[in-house]
């Protein structure tokens, strides 16, 4: 795999434009780095047969027919044509994912170069596509795709979101449709922040609505909620629902419009996943209180840290808090600490700061609202008997310490 990075770069660059053929290359990622002189790193031009997986960002073959391997199975382009595009789609019948991230955005009065697109036909393996592009150049590309097998995984990022007006049409906006085409009953609605939204369904199949803008449009959470309660009865099957700290907002706003439905088991019901910030706790502002989110069919409650934070520590005082804005009806219903880990204790004595957790579950809400989870306390239990955290990640049990990236784990000292 070649990489070029700022030290090497001019020397991979004559390198990959010198016409050579690289028989065993199977990976080349070429990704821009600010500062980049992109004259001198404008071009590509080599073969390889081999080649698997492809990112291309700031770089632009010298002949797309030349670089594009039948044996691609991965592909991810920063500018794209129609020109390239139909290359790809005639070369590359075995890619399975396609990401086309465009990297700009036309105004609206300026259709972008993918506005009119031709009679193209995108090969039946593909069954990943990510587009980052303006609006109508997203309906332009997935125009191609109507008639094409339903994708397992669809995301999209553009620049002008869904608006409530949008999601009350009587006619859905064409985004929609071609997002919610082949989509099962939902399962799961994951909200990231308020550009940012998943959905599930049973298959696994995934759909992704992104907004490349720091603050407005972005797509309206609750709008949207309500769109796919009316449209695909979510309330009756969805049974996961995630949130992010940044997201705490939209989704207490969606869920006070439209509860999920409890389901026939009453031993069953919906899951609340919370992923707290980088402090562990959900943050208050005296001058515009968070509101609680109400979620009446909650059978479970788990905490998880933000992702990529290894070391995602929190005091019992400050995850007690966090559990004290989520509201329900039901009684008995489970708490999981997930990834988090109580601070401040030895993991000799983890198990009695544990209990002080247990213990605070208490006095949170209604009388027997919360449960320690079994898998918590056997965590605890298990970090106790162990009696030292590991030295690289400081997490104290087997399934964390896998998560440690350095190679020095092949076993506790």
């Amino acid at each position: 795999m070649l990489e070029p990075d700022s030290e090497d770069m001019g020397t991979i660059s004559r390198l990959v434009d010198a016409g050579l053929e690289f028989t065993i290359l199977t990976e080349y990622t070429h990704e821009s780095l600010e500062g980049d002189n992109t004259e001198e790193y404008a071009t590509l031009n080599f073969t390889a047969p081999s080649l698997l997986k492809a990112s291309l960002d700031g770089v632009c073959p010298r002949e797309w027919s030349k670089f594009l391997a039948p044996t691609l199975v991965d592909l991810h382009i920063t500018s794209i044509d129609l020109d390239t595009l139909g290359t790809i789609f005639q070369q590359c019948q075995s890619v399975t994912s396609l990401k086309l991230h465009n990297g700009f955005f036309e105004e609206e009065d300026t259709p972008g170069p993918l506005s009119h697109p031709g009679p193209l036909t995108p090969p039946p393996s593909i069954c990943t596509l990510d587009l980052q592009m303006s609006m109508p150049e997203l309906v332009a590309v997935l125009n191609l795709f109507s008639a094409s097998p339903i994708l397992h995984s669809l995301t999209i990022c553009d620049d002008q979101g869904l608006t409530a007006r949008q999601l009350k049409r009587k006619q859905p906006h064409p985004i929609l449709i071609h997002m919610l085409r082949g989509l099962g009953p939902l399962t799961a609605f994951e909200v990231y922040g308020d550009q940012d939204v998943v959905l599930r369904d049973a298959a696994g199949r995934t759909r992704r609505f992104r907004v490349a803008a720091e603050d407005d449009p972005c797509y309206d959470i609750g709008a949207l909620w309500a769109f796919l309660v009316a449209r695909h009865d979510a309330h009756h099957t969805v049974r996961t629902i995630l949130g992010t700290t940044a997201a705490w907002r939209s989704l207490a706003s969606a869920l006070e419009r439209r509860q999920p439905e409890p389901p026939a088991d009453p031993g069953s019901g919906v899951g609340l996943q919370i992923i707290l910030d980088h402090y562990g706790v959900i943050p208050m502002h005296d001058d515009n209180p968070i509101p609680p989110i109400h979620l009446a069919a909650l059978s479970k409650l788990t905490l998880q840290p933000p992702g990529g934070v290894r070391r995602a520590r929190c005091n019992v005082a400050a995850v007690l808090q966090s559990v004290s804005m989520v509201h329900s009806e039901r009684r008995g219903v489970v708490v999981c600490l997930g990834g988090l880990m109580l601070e401040g204790v030895a993991p000799r004595g983890y198990v009695a700061e544990y209990q002080k957790f247990v213990d605070g579950l208490k006095g949170v809400g209604p009388e027997g609202m919360w449960l320690p989870c079994a898998h918590c306390v056997a965590r605890a239990e298990e970090i106790q008997d162990r009696g030292r955290w590991c030295v690289h990640c400081r997490m104290g049990d087997e399934v964390m310490k896998e998560r440690c990236d350095n190679n020095w784990h092949r076993g506790w000292p």
